[in-house]
């Protein structure tokens, strides 16, 4: 189909185990799932090539966007709710 990004799920929208949608395409869930889970449980359940292939797809397009280029500011709230905007 050509998709290039990654998908990530709205926020709380995910209610299964990452062993089932890390694979099924879900690269990032978005929310309180993951918290449930320990490493040691994420490393048992996830194969580590399905892991790898989902941080790939994230970073890829992270770089894509030049999310590493420049530095973030300081302060998100401040830039968010200030006058200007």
């Amino acid at each position: 189909m050509g998709f290039d990004g990654f998908v990530m799920s709205d926020w709380g929208a995910v209610f299964g185990n990452p062993k089932d949608y890390i694979p099924s395409g879900c690269e990032q869930e978005q929310g309180s799932v993951l918290r449930h889970y320990t490493k040691k449980a994420l490393q048992n359940d996830v194969q580590l090539k399905d892991l790898d292939k989902a941080v790939y797809r994230i970073v890829k397009s992270f770089i894509q966007f030049g999310l590493y280029e420049e530095e973030l500011p300081d302060n998100f709230i401040a830039n968010v709710t200030s006058k200007e905007h």
